[in-house]
C-alpha cells in the first residue's frame, strides 16, 4: 500500500489534486463508486459517510477535470 500512497501523494503536489485525480470517479465509474459505498457502509457505517463526503468532493475535481479539458 505504501508505495500507491506515496505516488498519489507525490502526483498531487507535482501535478495538483485535479489532473492527479484518478479511479472510478475519474472514469465516471460511478456504479463502482456505489458498490464501493455499500461494502465500506456494511463495514463500519461511520467510515460509509466518511466515504460518502469524499465522493462528493471528488466529484466536484472531476468535474473541474473535465472543465479544464474543454
Amino acid at each position: 500500500m505504501e508505495p500507491l500512497v506515496r505516488a498519489t501523494v507525490d502526483n498531487v503536489f507535482r501535478l495538483g489534486p485535479v489532473p492527479a485525480l484518478t479511479g472510478p470517479i475519474a472514469r465516471g465509474d460511478m456504479a463502482t463508486v456505489r458498490l464501493q459505498q455499500e461494502a465500506v457502509t456494511d463495514w463500519q457505517a461511520k467510515y460509509g459517510d466518511l466515504y460518502r463526503d469524499f465522493t462528493k468532493l471528488t466529484v466536484e475535481l472531476s468535474a473541474r477535470r473535465k472543465l479544464e479539458k474543454n
